[in-house]
């Protein structure tokens, strides 16, 4: 990944910080998120207590501020603070700072994405609305600069892609799919079409632009592409060249299904029609051949 462009530094609840401060504050964020990783529960009213001076609104804003380093650096972030659009290079070099000294939270990360999914979630009696949300707005998500040459500087492994070759957590979220649209169907009264749904990459592999056959209530073909993340719903995710075809050839029919959350309480949001019209689209590798 590119790096987010800087911007002013100041917004609602924020204001100047010294160096100190802001390596206080991502001390206490990496506390948190080894915490969340080792499996340990936090509190955010604790750590805005705890690490400002009454400013709770500037401590958040410093949390996501954070959180943005870690998506452009494909790095796991706290699952309790959204990023930021912006954040200020100072933030960037406090966060590399700490990494560099504690090698040993890159390798909890890398245990985290490599880990097995263990026993698929199911619906867990919650209802459909309670598993669906809204898809990112823009601006939810942070803005990767394409002129940049931070990405994965600090690590050197783009976390967040790695995960996503995690076959374990993308089997188990495509099973979860499964089970909401047999739910979905069903309550829409189609649940002939729920008996009919397919699991296509488990029968055919997963190079074919979708994962899952399932049908709209009215029996038209819903071709479902699942993506799977222990992390927040702004995670970015990879596009295959596949997909992208299948999406702009089948934009009628084709889905994403963005499972997130997947470590606690998994949700999803999906979005149908062109990957083109609802993603910034950003190239992150090429093929050679020699010439």
């Amino acid at each position: 990944m590119a790096s987010v462009q800087d911007r002013p530094t100041m917004s609602v609840g924020d204001s100047p910080r010294s160096d100190n401060q802001i390596r206080a504050l991502v001390r206490a964020y990496f506390s948190m998120l080894e915490g969340e990783l080792r499996g340990r529960s936090h509190r955010r009213r604790v750590f805005a207590r705890d690490n400002g001076s009454g400013d709770k609104g500037g401590t958040e804003t410093a949390c996501r501020q954070i959180a943005a380093v870690l998506v452009e650096q494909g790095l796991p972030f706290l699952s309790a603070y959204r990023p930021v659009s912006y954040f200020p290079s100072r933030m960037r070099e406090a966060v590399a700072f700490y990494l560099r000294n504690h090698p040993e939270l890159l390798r909890l990360m890398e245990a985290d994405v490599d880990a097995p999914s263990g026993i698929v979630p199911d619906l867990g009696g919650r209802g459909l609305e309670e598993i669906a949300s809204r898809a990112p707005e823009p601006g939810d998500i942070p803005e990767i600069g394409a002129d940049s040459s931070a990405g994965t500087a600090i690590s050197g492994i783009d976390f967040l892609a790695r995960e996503q070759r995690n076959h374990s957590l993308a089997w188990a979220g495509e099973l979860f799919v499964i089970q909401y649209e047999i739910e979905r169907l069903r309550e829409a009264g189609a649940a002939v079409y729920a008996d009919a749904i397919e699991h296509v990459s488990a029968e055919q592999g997963a190079g074919g632009g979708f994962d899952i056959h399932s049908y709209d209530a009215d029996g038209r073909d819903r071709y479902i592409k699942v993506k799977t993340t222990r992390y927040r719903r702004e995670t970015p995710f990879f596009v295959s060249a596949n997909e992208i075809a299948m999406a702009a050839t089948h934009h009628e029919h084709f889905w994403l299904y963005r499972v997130f959350a997947f470590r606690d309480f998994p949700r999803l949001y999906a979005i149908n029609g062109s990957l083109h019209e609802r993603f910034r689209l950003e190239p992150t590798a090429y093929r050679a051949t020699p010439r």
